[in-house]
């Protein structure tokens, strides 16, 4: 591969390589390579540049063709949580990241790069696929696509975490039958570049139901059939009468009349009342977007950092990990079926994910739980509530916490090993070796890296890992043969993979 710089003489291939995710990716419309051109170098909001300065990075292959690019550079405009606007603010922003999956490391050298440039600026703050930096001929809709996993589990590799999620919506109006409900009527108000919408009633047009607004996607080089809703609301006193619905119509059946024939729009994931309504009015689901923020220097302690994500780790487990149901099913299939009491100690818990399929292979499980995160045991209580009379739960480090020797038939851990390095891993699986009854048996599930990916993260590790807490969320997975090797070591003399999908694994070691 060869690393090039993008320039205005040369963005013809960013052009061409984001044409193929057109009809993947609902908001990256048709739009022309000068249009685009434009949006990618001169993009303003509000008559702010997105960039104060910015940089173009790519990698294209023998045959001279893009396999992976990013845009990033000092953000030129930023909206806090509050809404409240920041100009030219000390933030780094990565605009795009986009690479092919089988070309990882052109991702991780294109994410290298614009980390050193915001370590050089002492940027410490990052966004990434914010969505005001959108580029305006994609409906200026900023966030990354859910098809693009593989760079969304690069983004959080890297420190950066999920910030909003969002569901994307279209809505074909073609077979939209024209609004004519007597009692309301739809106000409008056309403008260079947003149309605003009030509902009212007929009778009392100084009684205003509910607001709205929308921008004809054409004016930025979008085909002419599209509109994007920015959003509806409906006054409170109004609420509760269906009134968001007729709204919805309304607007719908006049952008049918101007020709339209697709609305767009998105709402947060956990916004399940404006799912309803679009989901109610036909509008398509088109996929979850995500935008990402970090603090470059902060490294959250490991207790933190899942009390801060408990109420929507299960939900972040279901989208990360290969196969869900499929691993967790298999996480517990080395067990053997029976009525009979058995005792298992989990080792970091969370939530108890991986209990359902224990129990369903031995009801009468007896279960020691361990974790540090008091908010995701407070979930595991919630989620398992009929089985509380089987479950011991201990909020404390499973990596300090003594076992009881001799005790357990099996113990078991998920996605939770690649935390620790060499020593601390080596040490936790001697306990648990001692804490097995003879002929029990470790379960591990988890994910593995091959040799040169495991010497960067653990350099990386090294790196963040000065001056932090002593126990702190960093992943540093190993290979497979490194683990097999570490668990031969401290005596399990029969060591198995269960299951493998890409780099998600389950091994099983035995102790005699």
């Amino acid at each position: 591969m060869e690393h090039i710089t993008i320039n205005p003489s040369n963005d013809y291939l960013i052009y061409n390589y984001m044409k193929r995710f057109e009809g993947q990716i609902p908001y990256m419309l048709p739009t022309t390579y000068e249009q685009f051109s434009a949006c990618l170098w001169h993009e303003t909001l509000e008559g702010c540049p997105i960039y104060q300065e910015q940089s173009i990075q790519a990698y294209v292959n023998e045959k001279g063709h893009m396999v992976g690019f990013i845009q990033y550079g000092l953000a030129g405009i930023h909206y806090d949580e509050q809404g409240e606007k920041h100009i030219e603010p000390e933030l780094g922003n990565i605009r795009h990241l986009y690479f092919n999956p089988e070309c990882h490391e052109a991702g991780v050298s294109l994410l290298e790069e614009a980390f050193n440039y915001f370590n050089d600026k002492g940027m410490t703050k990052v966004f990434a696929f914010d969505h005001i930096a959108g580029m305006s001929c994609y409906a200026r809709h900023g966030k990354l696509h859910e098809s693009m996993d593989h760079v969304k589990k690069l983004l959080i590799e890297y420190g950066l975490m999920v910030h909003h999620e969002n569901v994307y919506y279209v809505w074909d109006m073609c077979q939209l039958e024209v609004s004519n409900d007597h009692q309301v009527k739809l106000m409008v108000e056309q403008g260079d570049e947003r149309t605003k919408f009030s509902l009212v009633l007929r009778d009392k047009e100084d009684e205003v139901i509910g607001y709205g607004e929308a921008t004809d996607l054409a004016i930025w080089g979008s085909p002419e059939n599209n509109a994007y809703l920015r959003y509806i609301t409906i006054d409170e006193k109004h609420r509760g009468k269906g009134y968001s619905k007729v709204f919805m119509n309304a607007i719908g059946s006049w952008y049918a009349e101007q020709g339209k024939q697709y609305l767009h729009c998105d709402t947060s994931l956990y916004n399940k009342v404006a799912q309803g309504l679009y989901e109610g009015i036909g509008m398509e689901r088109q996929g979850v977007t995500y935008d990402f923020n970090g603090d470059l220097d902060k490294v959250e302690e490991m207790g933190e950092f899942f009390n801060n994500r408990a109420e929507s780790y299960e939900q972040h487990m279901a989208r990360t990990v290969a196969k869900f149901h499929e691993y967790y099913n298999m996480l517990a299939s080395p067990m053997h079926k029976t009525d009979n009491v058995v005792t298992l100690l989990d080792l970091g818990c969370g939530t108890g994910l991986e209990l359902k399929s224990i129990f369903n292979r031995c009801p009468a499980a007896k279960v020691t739980g361990i974790d540090l995160s008091h908010d995701m045991l407070e979930v595991l209580r919630q989620n398992y509530a009929e089985h509380l009379d089987q479950i011991t739960l201990i909020m404390d480090s499973y990596s300090t916490y003594p076992y009881e020797e001799q005790t357990y038939d099996y113990v078991i851990s998920s996605m939770t090993m690649h935390h620790f390095l060499e020593k601390e891993k080596g040490h936790i699986y001697k306990k648990i070796y001692q804490g097995l009854s003879n002929g029990g048996l470790y379960i591990e599930g988890d994910y593995v890296v091959d040799e040169e990916e495991e010497r960067k993260l653990i350099e990386r590790y090294h790196q963040l890992k000065v001056n932090r807490p002593a126990l702190c969320h960093i992943d540093i997975p190993f290979t497979l043969e490194h683990q097999i090797a570490l668990l031969n070591k401290v005596g399990f003399d029969q060591v198995d993979v269960v299951w493998s999908h890409n780099q998600n694994v389950i091994i099983k070691a035995h102790k005699r």
